[in-house]
């Protein structure tokens, strides 16, 4: 089941991307404190197990990680261009993927 799973820190959410497909990621909100929520459709048991292993002092294992940094990457240009446009949310229909 798919009940969706939001974190504020942009490196989980890169490697939820990187687990789960780019096409998980949802919206991205601003809050009135400027710092980004990302809203991910994703099963939430598995994004805790995820954050879990990321939190750990092992760390998660990454197996691709040219593809992490691509969508790292990726995530860091959205917010740049969400913030250049005074942007407070995104949404894959708002913004094309090509466009930023």
């Amino acid at each position: 089941m798919i009940d969706g799973w939001q974190t504020t820190d942009i490196a989980l959410c890169g490697a939820l991307l990187y687990a789960f497909g780019e096409e998980s990621l949802v919206e991205i909100e601003i809050d009135d404190t400027g710092r980004a929520i990302f809203h991910l459709a994703i099963p939430s048991l598995d994004a805790e197990e995820t954050q879990r292993e990321f939190d750990s002092v092992e760390g998660l294992a990454i197996s691709n990680l040219k593809s992490y940094m691509r969508t790292f990457s990726w995530l860091s240009r959205l917010l740049r261009k969400m913030k250049r446009d005074g942007a407070t949310c995104w949404t894959p229909r708002r913004y094309s993927r090509r466009a930023v």
